[in-house]
C-alpha cells in the first residue's frame, strides 16, 4: 500500500544458497531489499499494482462499521 494508487516494484525475497522459505521477508522498500541481499537472499522483481489503505478500508469494511 502507498499514499497514491499507482504501481510499484515488489521485491519478492527467495531462498539464496544456503537458505530456505523466505515468506513474510518481500518488501517495497529497497533499504529493506538491501539488507535481505547482504543477508544471502535473492529477490524477483514484480510489478504490482499500490493503492491507499483507506481505500481498501473503505472497499472492505461495511460503511459505519467500528474498527
Amino acid at each position: 500500500m502507498r499514499d497514491v494508487p499507482g504501481r510499484a516494484t515488489l521485491f519478492r525475497i527467495v531462498p539464496g544458497p544456503g537458505k530456505t522459505g523466505g515468506s513474510g521477508l518481500s518488501t517495497l522498500r529497497r533499504d529493506v531489499l538491501d539488507a535481505h541481499l547482504a543477508d544471502g537472499w535473492r529477490l524477483e522483481e514484480l510489478q504490482v499494482e499500490v493503492v491507499p489503505l483507506e481505500r481498501v478500508l473503505d472497499d472492505y469494511i461495511p460503511y459505519a462499521c467500528a474498527v
